[in-house]
């Protein structure tokens, strides 16, 4: 099987063209997703953020590149981060994934990243010994409500005839456990001196306030990265689907501020389908609890069913707040990093 594969820069997927002749080709990329990557405020003309595997006149794979920086010891340096790798159904285990990422990798000189990959994709990457463990970010699943016809359906496929039966049951417990969550935002959220601002995108003094607290982070997301990852339509990897189909996404940026005008803190939540995301969170030790409190009230105020974290000290301010959850499963997300950086010492850093 001879595979040729096909690479497209920032500049010739910004022309319309180019995505143009994607679309006839029928690429099975879709054009947000192609949007996506060409508006990424860290990615230049000449990067290359895509790569087609072509077999026998068809797409049997494909590989994203998010171009991004990391950040250490005053150090900044350019990577490229593998998003939406797969390949064409009937092709996997053919070891097009792989000749997809060691061409990725040759390409950006060694600097590439893995993210939030699939067990099957992680063995790939770590089989072809090019990669290292950048590190380990550990969060959980909480779940606030019961959601049983979802969680059931998903881990076993042959209860879906039973999905409407769980459904009614679950809102017959979630009727019951949704007094708990009515008591809880009356006793402790509505105690709170807080108000929470919704912004359409990061403004100056919240932008002033990320900087201030953000700490050693290797990627050091601003307000042009955030106000991207909220516009552009792909969603953050371990975002689990809920219960209420329809529902329309909502991406929030919301800013949280003293009555005296301070600002407190700044978060990012994604809410899909009755499930919830927090990709990203500023603040210091002192208003942390404020930042859970905001966050327990918007799961109490669009029934959120399962919370997505990951980041122990933020988990931990949840538990503080005395929100009635059902049970957490722990997560794991590992970060690989191509083997150049193998004599970098990236501890203490996130």
């Amino acid at each position: 099987m001879h595979i040729t594969i096909r690479q497209y820069t920032a500049g010739q997927l910004r022309d319309p063209a180019t995505r143009e002749a994607l679309e006839r080709e029928q690429s099975a990329i879709p054009r947000a997703r192609i949007l996506a990557l060409i508006n990424n405020p860290r990615a230049s003309e000449k990067d290359t953020l895509l790569f087609l595997a072509w077999c026998q006149g068809a797409v049997v794979g494909n590989l994203g590149i998010l171009p991004d920086f990391l950040h250490w010891n005053g150090q900044k340096v350019k990577v490229g981060w593998a998003n939406n790798w797969g390949a064409a159904p009937g092709r996997t285990n053919s070891g097009v994934g792989a000749v997809l990422l060691l061409t990725a990798l040759k390409v950006y000189d060694g600097c590439l990243g893995i993210s939030g990959c699939t067990k099957a994709a992680e063995a790939v990457v770590q089989k072809c010994g090019r990669f290292v463990s950048l590190k380990r970010k550990r969060g959980a699943t909480v779940y606030t409500r019961f959601n049983s016809s979802v969680i059931w359906s998903r881990r076993v496929p042959r209860l879906r005839r039973l999905a409407g039966l769980l459904r009614v049951c679950d809102r017959m417990f979630n009727n019951v456990w949704d007094v708990n969550l009515a008591h809880w935002r009356n006793t402790y959220y509505k105690q709170e001196s807080i108000s929470i601002i919704y912004l359409d995108v990061v403004d100056k003094e919240a932008e002033d306030f990320i900087d201030k607290v953000r700490g050693r982070e290797l990627f050091l997301r601003g307000g042009a990265e955030l106000n991207w990852i909220r516009h552009s339509s792909w969603e953050e990897e371990g975002l689990q689907s809920g219960t209420k189909a329809g529902r329309p996404p909502q991406d929030l940026l919301i800013k949280v501020k003293e009555q005296s005008g301070k600002v407190r803190g700044f978060v990012f939540m994604r809410i899909r389908n009755g499930s919830m995301a927090i990709p990203y969170y500023f603040t210091d030790d002192q208003n942390i609890d404020s930042l859970a409190l905001v966050i327990g009230e918007h799961i109490v105020r669009w029934r959120i069913c399962e919370v997505l974290i990951y980041c122990p000290r933020l988990l931990e301010a949840v538990k503080r707040s005395r929100l009635p959850v059902l049970y957490e499963l722990a997560r794991e997300k590992v970060f690989f990093i191509g083997r150049v950086f193998n004599t970098i010492d990236f501890s203490g850093m996130y």
